[in-house]
C-alpha cells in the first residue's frame, strides 16, 4: 500500500481542510521508456540493410478488411540494435495478423513475407508452377512473359505516389527453366548487387481470379 501525508490546515474562515500529499513514488514515477514506433517498411528495410538480407512483400487484401499490415501504414516496435533478424521477425509475426515469413530455398539471403490468407486462395499466381520459361529482358516485362503464360500475374496494376518514386522496370534479367514456381522466377534470377533491402512487392486481393500485380522495387 501507497503510503500518504495528510496534512490538515485550518483556513482563516475556521474551516477544516485536508490536504492529501503524493507519496514519494508518485510524485517521481519510474516510467518504463516507450520504444521507437516505425512503418513495417522502415523495420524491414532496417533488418535487411544491417543483416545483409534481402526481402520480398506479398500483400493481400479485400473489401472491408482493416486486418490486413501494410507497408508504410502499419507500424511496429523499430528493431532492437542486438536482437537477431529472426528474433525480430518473430515478434512481427505475433504482432501483425496474418504476417509470416520464409526463407527461399535458392537463395538463403532472401526471405519471403506474406499474408498467411495467400497460401488458401485458390490459383493464386506467385504459387503457380512455370511449364517452360526462356526469357531475356527487362523485369516488367518478365512479369507480363509469365502472364502470358496463362498464370494471372500483372506488371500493369496501380501505383500510388511512393511507388513511383522507387519503382524498377529496367533491370535487366535472364531467366530460363522447367517446372519454376513463379515465385523463384522474380527472386532467384536478378542480380542483389546494389539492390535495397525489398526486391518487389505483390499485391492480391482475397477473390477468386483475381490477378497478382508484382513491381519490382530498385
Amino acid at each position: 500500500m501507497t503510503a500518504k501525508i495528510v496534512i490538515a490546515i485550518v483556513t482563516t474562515a475556521g474551516l477544516l481542510s485536508l490536504f492529501v500529499a503524493p507519496s514519494r513514488a508518485e510524485r517521481h514515477p519510474q516510467e518504463k521508456p516507450q520504444e521507437e514506433s516505425v512503418t513495417l517498411e522502415e523495420a524491414l528495410a532496417d533488418l535487411g540493410r544491417n543483416n545483409n538480407y534481402f526481402f520480398t512483400i506479398e500483400q493481400a487484401w479485400k473489401d472491408g478488411d482493416l486486418t490486413h499490415w501494410l507497408l508504410n501504414a502499419t507500424h511496429v516496435h523499430k528493431p532492437r540494435p542486438n536482437s537477431s533478424i529472426w528474433k525480430e521477425l518473430e515478434r512481427f509475426r505475433h504482432k501483425l495478423p496474418n504476417f509470416t515469413y520464409s526463407l527461399d530455398q535458392g537463395n538463403p539471403r532472401i526471405i519471403h513475407i506474406m499474408d498467411t490468407r495467400l497460401a488458401d486462395l485458390q490459383g493464386y499466381g506467385l504459387d503457380r508452377i512455370i511449364d517452360r520459361i526462356d526469357f531475356s529482358g527487362d523485369v516488367f516485362h518478365l512479369i507480363d512473359e509469365i502472364g502470358k503464360k496463362g498464370i494471372p500475374v500483372s506488371s500493369r496494376g496501380p501505383l500510388n505516389v511512393e511507388d513511383l518514386l522507387r519503382v524498377d522496370h529496367r533491370s535487366k534479367v535472364q531467366v530460363m527453366g522447367e517446372r519454376l514456381r513463379v515465385r523463384e522466377a522474380l527472386s532467384n534470377f536478378i542480380s542483389l548487387e546494389g539492390r535495397g533491402p525489398l526486391l518487389w512487392i505483390a499485391r492480391t486481393k482475397l477473390a477468386p481470379r483475381e490477378i497478382t500485380y508484382v513491381h519490382f522495387w530498385g
